[in-house]
């Protein structure tokens, strides 16, 4: 039997955009021939996300040939657990590809800074955002 080709798609709240979003990176997983396709709305930074788990177990049994996000901070915005995937995706055999971000590999000393900068852009994103709706709610506590 062949290695699974596993779609990964991620947005952060079940708002009506992130939701749209959501489905615009589950038709671009299916059709580059994911499956299966896994799929959480949660934050990024949340390393225990439900079907994040299921990915990792899958790629932990073997049975993961190829991980497909549209960008890398799809697949999560903590940097250290993003580059401990690609890591264990590489000890594995499982290539890691996204639609904006290439290939995600630790292979070569290019590959892993290539990494670390994607995963530290998706990281320092991430706290850019809280920072914007921190400013926005203590705007709206003045008024």
């Amino acid at each position: 039997m062949g290695k699974l080709h596993i779609g990964y798609g991620r947005v952060s709240t079940d708002s009506g955009e992130q939701l749209s979003a959501l489905e615009g990176q589950l038709r671009w997983l299916q059709g580059q021939g994911c499956e299966p396709i896994l799929h959480d709305v949660e934050s990024g930074l949340n390393v225990d996300r439900a079907d994040y788990g299921q990915l990792l177990a899958l790629i932990a049994s073997g049975r993961a040939g190829v991980v497909r996000a549209t960008r890398a901070d799809r697949l999560g915005r903590d940097a250290a657990e993003l580059v401990r995937l690609v890591q264990g995706c590489d000890a594995g055999g499982v290539t890691v590809i996204t639609r904006d971000d290439g290939r995600l590999s630790a292979r070569t000393a290019e590959d892993l800074v290539m990494l670390y900068l994607r995963a530290a852009m998706a990281q320092g994103e991430s706290m850019k955002i809280s920072q914007r709706v921190n400013a926005g709610l203590e705007q709206g506590r003045s008024i």
